[in-house]
C-alpha cells in the first residue's frame, strides 16, 4: 500500500482489510486471545469468513481489473524477501530504533552526516523553513519519547523532508518520538533509551557525525564536531557529556502527566507500568 507501495488504502479494504491479512498467518496467531469485541480472535475471523465481505472484495477489485492477491500477497509468495521494517542498534540507540526501510530511497540506505539537534519538532520545522537544514544533515529531534511528551508523531518534519526533492534523498531524521504508517523517507524513530531517560541521544551536539547503516542495522555517532573519532573516543565523549547532563523537568498535567510518569520505553510498547 502507499506510501511505500502503489495501491491506495481503499483497495486494501476492498481486498478484505486487516481480517484478510490475519488469515494468512492464522496458524501462528493466539486464536484464543480475547479482543475488544468480547470474542476471541478465532471467533472474529470466523465471523469475517461467514460475512459477505470476501465475496464483495472480489467484486470491488474487479472494477479495477485486480483481485485480492494483487493487493494482499500469500505467505508463500511474499512481495519482497524481507519485511518493511528494520531495527537499528548502535551507540546512539543501544536499546534499538526502527525505520520503515521500504519507504527509503536506495541512495539513503547508508547515510553519514552532521547532526542538527532540536528539542522539539516545532524548533526543527522552524529551522527547516528558515533554510537552516542543509542537504546531508541528520536532523535530531529529541525529548519526544513516551516518558517525555507521550511520544507524539513527528509528522510535520518528516513530511517536509519527504516533500523536498533534494532533502528527501540527502537528509535523515532521527528521533525518540514516533512515526505513522504514512511516513516516507529516511526517518528513524522510537529510539531508545529516550533522551529523558539519559539515552545517548541526549548527549548529541550539533556537528557530531551520525552514521545510519540500514543494511548493517546500525546507527552510531561516529564523529565529534565534524571529525571522525574512534569508538573508544566516542564512548568517552558521550559519557563525559552525560555526566554533565541535567534531566529536564516534565511539567505536564492531568492524564498526560500520569502517563509520562509511568510509561515504559517505546520499544516495549510504551504502555504504563501496572
Amino acid at each position: 500500500m502507499k506510501t511505500a507501495g502503489k495501491y491506495p488504502t481503499e483497495l486494501f479494504w476492498y481486498a478484505g482489510g486487516v481480517p484478510a491479512v490475519m488469515e494468512e498467518p492464522r496458524d501462528e496467531l493466539h486464536l484464543d486471545a480475547l479482543t475488544v469485541t468480547g470474542k476471541s480472535v478465532a471467533d472474529n475471523l470466523e465471523t469475517y469468513r461467514r460475512s459477505e465481505m470476501p465475496r464483495f472484495a472480489e467484486m470491488f477489485l474487479a472494477n479495477y481489473k485486480l483481485n485480492r492477491r494483487d493487493v494482499i500477497y500469500p505467505l508463500k509468495k511474499p512481495l519482497k524477501p524481507k519485511g518493511s521494517l528494520a531495527v537499528l542498534k548502535g551507540n546512539l540507540a543501544p536499546a534499538g530504533a526502527t525505520i520503515k526501510k521500504s519507504a527509503v530511497a536506495e541512495e539513503m540506505m547508508m547515510h553519514q552526516g552532521p547532526a542538527k539537534v532540536y528539542d522539539s519538532e516545532r524548533d526543527a520545522v522552524d529551522a527547516l523553513t528558515a533554510g537552516m537544514i542543509e542537504p546531508g544533515d541528520v536532523v535530531i529531534i529529541r525529548y519526544q519519547g513516551p516518558r517525555a511528551t507521550g511520544m507524539p508523531e513527528m509528522f510535520f518534519m518528516s513530511e517536509l523532508i519527504a516533500s523536498d526533492p533534494v532533502l528527501s534523498r540527502t537528509t535523515s531524521l532521527v528521533t525518540d518520538g514516533r512515526f505513522s504508517g504514512a511516513t516516507r523517507g529516511p526517518c528513524v524513530g522510537y529510539l531508545g533509551p529516550e533522551a529523558l531517560d539519559g539515552g545517548p541521544i541526549a548527549a548529541v551536539e550539533n556537528s557530531d557525525l551520525i552514521r545510519i547503516d540500514i543494511p548493517g542495522r546500525t546507527i552510531d555517532i561516529v564523529g565529534i564536531a565534524g571529525a571522525v573519532r574512534t569508538p573508544e573516543e566516542i564512548a568517552e565523549t558521550i559519557a563525559a557529556r552525560l555526566s554533565r547532563w541535567e534531566k529536564p523537568a516534565v511539567t505536564h498535567k492531568g492524564v498526560l502527566r500520569q502517563y509520562t510518569a509511568l510509561a515504559r520505553p517505546a520499544l516495549e510498547g510504551g504502555s504504563c507500568i501496572p
